[in-house]
């Protein structure tokens, strides 16, 4: 008898349906398993056969074929074992087919019939709405899988519970998602920006990059407060939107960063990889195209501590994901495209002992050094930046306090800023804007107008780099409240433009 039952395979950050047909003839005691499965579906044979001893029911002691379709889709994962089984079990009329025509079942078994959760609640999720079906998924993937709103979510415990509920003779459980807190970055009194003491230039520069979402550098020698600026950045961010927990859930729970039973991501994202990690760990890639650290960064902050002792080509590949704000990873045998909207901070050391430039200690880094140094940092890149601060060494006065500007006021700043954003171009904040909206709500008076055209012929900066100080004017005169940009705007956007001289100083 031929049955088939519905079930999904993850895909990037999506999950394609997966129908599976389970063909019992007469023959010698045999499974077979087609559609290109990966070893862990190979091996789900002997997980069945003995979950289903184990719960009561007789294995088939004939010729028994599973076909995975689509066929020419590489299926992977042991969330294939509860859709096989009960296809069996169809297939030997334990169950009828009426009974699981509009169910998707997800689920590893064990030897003993419960069933233990997988990754990617939340995707099978969007998949069985998107198809219309009832979602049948372990206890533990309920609450993640919920959030895919519309959807009727039946938590399992074991083989011979899904077999009651399906024969209507156990009540179908309704999962009721609990009641939950949903904060965003939790405060952290290490991070407030109260406790950075003096750097004023640098604290207003991280809020006018959190009120736009641009890019931004750090420059200076070594203990400075860098580092800390930028974990203060993760406070002052507003409260992520509820479409984008949904998007970061799903790039998490694709690359398995998040447990079964894990909810919604409610914190916007802050990734600070090592600088000893690989362009695949930071892009993303390997044999299955897995996400990385820049589409794990999606909605959130990309920090890049040291950025100067990554490697060259490994920064490098940050350059299109920075201005399209997406990634296409393509494999031997895949081809995805990530989100990547990450909100880049860096820092860097003027020089590998980190004195070059200083007037009371003295650089022990030779010219070749310090040149081999700076190039990892390349103009390219630069240009993409929209941002670089230098935060120098300060003196110690005879009586330092707390300051007064907290990451709550900061937030409260970032966020009407954001707001105004919102009202003019929803879902796009000033350093995504396009040409089209630069033009139109970007607009320069003829003060504004001649500075940049004399930095233009001073400076030889690019267009790139026009129109992120036009950008960046935008972002500093939402946070005025101001509808037009006036020339200090400009002018302060175009300060933060420096050359790597300034950054490196002596190389």
């Amino acid at each position: 008898m031929l049955a088939q039952l519905h079930t999904a395979t993850i895909v990037g950050i999506d999950a394609v349906p997966v129908d599976v047909e389970v063909d019992i003839q007469n023959g010698l005691p045999q499974i077979t398993i087609v559609g290109l499965p990966d070893t862990a579906i190979q091996e789900a044979r002997e997980r069945i056969r003995s979950a289903l001893s184990n719960c009561g029911f007789q294995f088939p002691r004939t010729r028994v074929t599973i076909n995975l379709a689509p066929a020419d889709l590489k299926k992977e994962g042991s969330g294939f074992d509860l859709p096989i089984a009960l296809g069996i079990l169809v297939a030997s009329r334990v169950l009828k087919p009426e009974q699981v025509y509009d169910v998707c079942a997800v689920g590893e078994l064990a030897l003993d019939g419960t069933i233990r959760p997988v990754r990617g609640g939340l995707l099978y999720g969007l998949c069985a709405r998107k198809q219309k079906f009832k979602l049948c998924v372990p206890e533990r993937m309920a609450l993640q899988a919920s959030y895919a709103e519309g959807i009727d979510v039946i938590p399992i415990k074991t083989l011979r519970d899904i077999v009651a509920i399906l024969k209507s003779v156990s009540p179908v459980p309704k999962f009721v998602r609990p009641r939950e807190e949903e904060s965003s970055t939790p405060a952290s009194c290490e991070d407030d920006m109260k406790y950075i003491i003096g750097q004023e230039q640098a604290k207003r520069a991280l809020i006018i990059s959190a009120s736009g979402g641009h890019s931004i550098l750090f420059a200076g020698p070594p203990g400075t407060g860098k580092t800390m600026l930028a974990r203060t950045l993760a406070t002052i961010l507003p409260e992520p939107t509820k479409e984008e927990q949904l998007l970061v859930t799903r790039i998490w729970a694709a690359a398995g960063q998040l447990d079964p039973d894990a909810g919604l991501v409610h914190a916007r994202p802050f990734r600070d990889p090592h600088h000893s990690s690989s362009a695949v760990a930071l892009i993303g890639g390997g044999s299955k195209a897995s996400p990385g650290e820049i589409s794990l960064a999606h909605s959130g902050v990309l920090f890049l501590d040291e950025c100067t002792e990554f490697p060259r080509y490994v920064l490098n590949t940050l350059r299109q994901p920075l201005e399209t704000g997406r990634i296409t990873i393509s494999r031997a045998e895949h081809r995805m495209q990530y989100p990547a909207q990450f909100q880049l901070v860096a820092s860097t050391n003027p020089c590998p002992c980190g004195n070059a430039g200083s007037e009371e200690l003295v650089c022990t880094c030779t010219s070749a050094e310090r040149i081999r140094y700076q190039k990892r940092l390349t103009g390219p890149l630069l240009d993409r930046i929209d941002m670089v601060v230098k935060v120098p060494r300060q003196k110690m006065k005879q009586s330092e306090s707390i300051s007064d500007l907290t990451s709550a006021k900061a937030k409260e700043i970032v966020e009407h800023a954001r707001a105004i954003q919102h009202e003019r171009t929803p879902g796009r904040q000033n350093s995504r804007l396009t040409r089209d909206e630069v033009i139109r709500y970007c607009a320069l008076d003829d003060k504004g107008t001649e500075l940049v055209r004399s930095l233009v012929n001073r400076f030889k900066i690019s267009r790139r780099a026009v129109d992120r100080i036009v950008r960046l004017a935008r972002t500093i005169a939402d946070m005025r409240g101001a509808e037009s940009i006036a020339f200090a705007d400009v002018a302060e956007s175009a300060q933060y433009r420096v050359s790597s001289e300034d950054i490196f100083p002596g190389c």
